[in-house]
């Protein structure tokens, strides 16, 4: 058990200067769990920027820090609202609990303090394996991007095996491209091969995992005609840039464009930039998925902690001339009045519609993206009126109590050109 409310932690006080301290940890409230942590995920990307000190600047990231990726652990405390009781395995998504000191999720720890709605009861039997929920949640969210059977996976690493496992029990039998010969052991029902022994130019749907934009060459080329590739996570200009190099060289201009899913807090930081990357990137769209798990927000049901990376979205395709963006994907596919005013916030901020992950979405985002028939019979009557009062050299005019001027009527224009009329 704890000391009071501290606990032993590794702490990276400024790049390559790593030690174990004991720190004071935030008391825990009612709704919150204090976990032991058993298995801490490291992350060979991030924390190795960390270390080295050549991480990019990074909105409430820095130096002092407790690194260490996403855990699993056991209850040993439970507020009386937790949701949880001692004794409970659970995931910890993050916690960032330590005062003065950061935490990156704050996995390497001893203990951490959690709201418990934020902990996720998991089987005991998963022991470590069970810090790989996340990263096998971005796996599942790529799988319904894709939206058709995935072929071909390109890299094996941990991100790659999940999308290929899950590929599998959904009835795919995709293939993996792996260059490096240690990495392809481990496949289970899918065959991993070195991508110089694949000659096959059929692909239907392939899933880049690699991080590696230069690969898009190769892989544009192995497409079957309509074929899709998704690039698992577009995070800054330079990214966005790299991939619309290589388009824009191996494809004539208007057969392909980018619609970059932006994810995270980085993502949304360089939302402008990613906008403003290439003519091939003609709207953005919006993952909250993976940004409430980088920012560590509990995903709830009014959604206000996504409102300031949508609103973000909205002027970054503004100012960078784009189509509105494309909101993000709602996992609780059965829940359609949650869907509906999802959809609604999203429309209300400048959204032109949603992504959808099961069928039974795309008829509620229909409906909620295109104008009522009171708006349309309402757009009529400002057009028509206001016709007549430019005839006249009038400029302004009310309609049924509503001041109309020629901002108004190019609202009411573009509604009847949602509804296919002319105005």
């Amino acid at each position: 058990m704890m000391s009071g409310f501290e606990t032993l932690a590794v702490v990276l006080h400024q790049p390559q200067a790593l030690t174990l301290d004991r720190l004071a940890i935030s008391e825990p409230g009612a709704g919150d769990v204090v976990v032991e942590v058993a298995h801490s995920g490291i992350s060979t990307g991030t924390e190795r920027l960390l270390w080295s000190g050549r991480m990019p600047t990074f909105p409430g990231m820095g130096y002092p820090l407790v690194p260490g990726y996403e855990s699993v652990g056991r209850v040993v405390e439970a507020g009386p609202d937790a949701g949880l009781h001692a004794g409970d395995m659970v995931f910890v998504p993050g916690s960032n609990c330590f005062g003065p000191v950061r935490g990156l999720f704050g996995g390497a720890a001893r203990h951490v303090v959690l709201p418990g709605a934020r902990a996720v009861a998991i089987e005991p039997a998963l022991h470590e394996n069970g810090v790989l929920l996340a990263l096998a949640a971005t796996a599942l969210h790529a799988l319904r991007v894709a939206a058709v059977p995935v072929d071909l996976i390109v890299g094996h690493g941990a991100l790659g095996r999940l999308l290929a496992r899950l590929a599998v029990l959904e009835g795919a039998t995709p293939t993996v491209w792996e260059t490096e010969p240690r990495r392809r052991e481990g496949a289970r029902g899918y065959e991993v091969v070195d991508p110089a022994r694949d000659t096959r130019r059929d692909r239907r749907c392939v899933i880049d995992v690699s991080g590696d934009a230069a690969v898009l060459d190769t892989l544009i080329a192995r497409l079957a005609p309509k074929g899709r590739i998704v690039l698992a996570g577009v995070r800054t200009q330079a990214d966005a840039e790299r991939s619309t190099a290589v388009l824009v060289r191996v494809l004539p201009g208007g057969s392909i464009d980018l619609m970059p899913i932006v994810e995270t807090a980085l993502g949304i930081e360089s939302a402008r930039d990613i906008a403003a990357a290439a003519t091939r990137v003609r709207r953005l769209a919006f993952g909250g998925g993976d940004y409430t798990l980088d920012l560590q927000l509990q995903w709830t049901v009014e959604e206000q902690e996504l409102a300031h990376a949508r609103a973000r979205l909205v002027h970054a395709s503004r100012v960078a001339g784009l189509e509105p963006p494309i909101d993000t994907v709602l996992i609780q596919f059965r829940d359609g009045e949650r869907f509906r005013a999802a959809a609604a916030r999203a429309r209300q901020l400048g959204f032109q519609g949603k992504l959808c992950i099961h069928p039974d979405q795309v008829p509620l985002a229909n409906a909620a993206f295109s104008p009522t028939p009171h708006e349309v019979e309402q757009a009529r009557a400002f057009v028509a009126a206001y016709a007549r009062a430019e005839a006249q050299g009038i400029a302004s005019i009310q309609v049924d109590g509503v001041f109309v001027d020629a901002p108004i009527v190019a609202r009411a224009r573009r509604v009847l050109a949602m509804a296919g009329e002319a105005g």
